[in-house]
């Protein structure tokens, strides 16, 4: 049954719409708002859509849309399709039931050394493959990791993502990610590379480990 038609439908290209659960924001940051949505023909269906927000360019939405569709691993957040929200990118993907890895740590660490290394590890493979589709995430960091029950690690927002065919530009200089997570080069202004995303494994595993950041 198709539920009635309103404001907080969107129609993504894969020719399904899904009706936003507005009063259940899964998260929020700068980038956007990740809200539960049904789909209106079949209500088992049900998947997360990120409306992502004016502060960031249609062009960078796109840009996060186009290399989430490349990714195809068991370690990363699923594609769905793209598609448009009261004139803001629409992208829905996969559900993930589980915990932010930030509340994970907040809630169980610290964590022992194997326990924090096997996690890292899924994380590292997903990586591993996002890399070798010329994608770097550039913003790697406890809570856009999700954590399963059953133990799986699960990469999420690829907002500030980007390949290396992309022709969406970062100001010179000017410093992509977090901070705490940034690599030596990123802190100095430098482009970031494979190996930044590799530096910001490390100190969470740090962090996991340690319950503190190492600097």
């Amino acid at each position: 049954m198709h539920l009635q038609d309103n404001k907080n439908d969107v129609l993504l290209d894969n020719g399904v719409t899904y009706q936003l659960e507005k009063l259940n924001c899964l998260a929020k940051g700068s980038m956007g708002k990740v809200y539960k949505a049904v789909c209106t023909e079949d209500a088992s269906k049900i998947i997360a859509v990120k409306i992502c927000l004016p502060n960031g360019t249609v062009d960078r939405s796109k840009e996060e849309a186009k290399n989430l569709s490349k990714i195809e691993h068991k370690n990363v957040v699923s594609y769905i399709g793209v598609g448009e929200h009261q004139g803001y990118v629409a992208i829905g993907m996969s559900l993930i039931v589980g915990q932010g890895y930030d509340e994970y740590l907040q809630a169980d660490g610290p964590l022992p050394w194997k326990a924090a290394g096997s996690d890292m590890r899924q994380v590292m493979e997903g990586m591993k493959h996002v890399h070798s589709l010329a994608i770097l995430h550039r913003d790697l960091k406890p809570s856009n990791l999700m954590r399963k029950s059953n133990g799986d690690v699960i990469i999420v927002d690829f907002g500030l993502s980007k390949s290396s065919t992309s022709a969406v530009t970062t100001m010179v200089g000017m410093l992509v990610g977090t901070p705490a997570y940034a690599s030596p080069e990123q802190l100095q202004g430098l482009p970031p590379s494979a190996s930044s995303d590799v530096f910001a494994i490390g100190v969470i595993l740090y962090e996991a480990i340690a319950s503190r950041l190492p600097f």
